[in-house]
């Protein structure tokens, strides 16, 4: 078995300098997923090489209870993404230069967060149909809370619901998600 260290800095925590979709490294990030299947299709976006030796891989998957008490922003909803300023399609946009791959999404970011927001509720690139939830910052009564994590075994991935970097796969299906401030559920990070 082969383990691979994807950098987690903690089931619970944002880390402190991750540059992603939402977030140009000045500010912690956590990054999670609806559901195990989706935090696998991430995590093998990021590493398609990995895709084909999943068998052999050791990777730790963490189911995180959640707790968000600020507003979050659901860019799953096309009339949100018009208030924000961006086009629904560049949400999930999948050009091969992270660069620009992201350069919409970040703006975003930093604009509601200046405005107050905790995290974005957005579509998943990876796996169509589902949806992630990026938070801003690091834990606090005010803004958002991980109360419980668990270490489920990760689940295998059919390599072909996986929309890998660059690749010419459909438009993705968008799904509305109605997450009231507040909001307890369940996601995954891996």
């Amino acid at each position: 078995m082969r383990e691979v260290d994807v950098g987690i800095f903690s089931p619970s925590t944002p880390h402190p300098t991750s540059i992603g979709r939402f977030s140009d490294g000045t500010f912690p990030t956590l990054y999670l997923a609806e559901t195990a299947e989706g935090a696998m299709a991430e995590f093998f976006r990021n590493n398609p090489s990995l895709l084909a030796q999943q068998a052999g891989l050791k990777i730790r998957l963490f189911a995180i209870t959640v707790e968000v008490i600020g507003a979050t922003r659901d860019l799953c909803d096309a009339a949100t993404c018009s208030d924000l300023g961006i086009p629904p399609d560049r949400v999930t946009a999948n050009e091969a230069d992270r660069v620009a791959r992201w350069a919409d999404c970040q703006a975003v970011a930093r604009r509601v967060r200046a405005g107050g927001a905790v995290g974005i509720i957005y579509p998943s690139t990876a796996l169509p149909g589902g949806w992630n939830l990026v938070l801003f910052d690091h834990p606090s009564p005010t803004t958002w809370l991980a109360t419980d994590h668990a270490d489920p075994d990760p689940p295998t991935i059919d390599r072909a619901r996986v929309v890998l970097v660059g690749s010419d796969q459909g438009q993705r299906s968008r799904r509305r998600v109605n997450e009231p401030d507040h909001a307890r559920s369940s996601a995954f990070c891996g």
